[in-house]
Parts: C-alpha cells; sequence; structure tokens
C-alpha cells in the first residue's frame, strides 16, 4: 500500500527546492561557476537541509506552545519572536556551512 505524503511535507520540499534552485541560479550567475560547481552543489544540499530542519523544529515549538489554539494577536509576539530566533540561526548556521565548504575547497586545491 502506499503512503500518502501530507501537504506539509510537500510544501516543505517544494518551498526549499524553490529556494535551492534560485540559489543555484544566482551561483551559476554571479561567478565563475565551474570551478565553484561542487562548493555550490554542496553548500546548496546542506542549506537545503537545514532549512527543513529549522522549519521543522520551528513548527514543532509552535505546536507544543499550541500557538495554534489562541487568537492571532496572541500569537503573533511568539510567533514573531520564533521566527526572528530561526531566521538567525538558519543564516549564522549557512555562513559557517559556507566557511566550511569553502576551506575545504581551498585545502584540496592546496594539495594538487
Amino acid at each position: 500500500m502506499r503512503k500518502k505524503v501530507s501537504i506539509y511535507w510537500k510544501c516543505q520540499l517544494w518551498g526549499w527546492g524553490t529556494y535551492g534552485g534560485l540559489s543555484f541560479i544566482v551561483d551559476y550567475s554571479d561567478s565563475d561557476f565551474k570551478s565553484i560547481f561542487l562548493q555550490s552543489l554542496n553548500l546548496l544540499v546542506l542549506k537545503m537541509s537545514m532549512g527543513i530542519l529549522f522549519s521543522h523544529l520551528m513548527r514543532l515549538i509552535i505546536n507544543k506552545l499550541r500557538l495554534t489554539e489562541i487568537s492571532f494577536w496572541k500569537s503573533i509576539f511568539p510567533l514573531i519572536i520564533l521566527t526572528v530566533f530561526f531566521g538567525t540561526c538558519f543564516g549564522i548556521f549557512g555562513l559557517y556551512l559556507k566557511e566550511i565548504i569553502t576551506e575545504w575547497k581551498n585545502n584540496s586545491r592546496s594539495r594538487k
């Protein structure tokens, strides 16, 4: 029997896939793409995975705090705080990953 994929996961994959595709296009148009292809692809896959993880963790916290069960105006402040927190975490970890991959690329070049 085939299991149906929930709308939540379809939206997660579609949203982060779109993010990944647009990031890939920007990388392609902004630089010497052939020399950074593997670096861009590794970073892209890691950032998409990280995005799915962070947005899923945010959803779990929203459900745990029952923010969907209270009025919009009572939930707006906690939602803004959560969004800023997870957005900041995503940005910091994204920069950290980019630094690691760039260093890995530079180390592999120097060995040749």
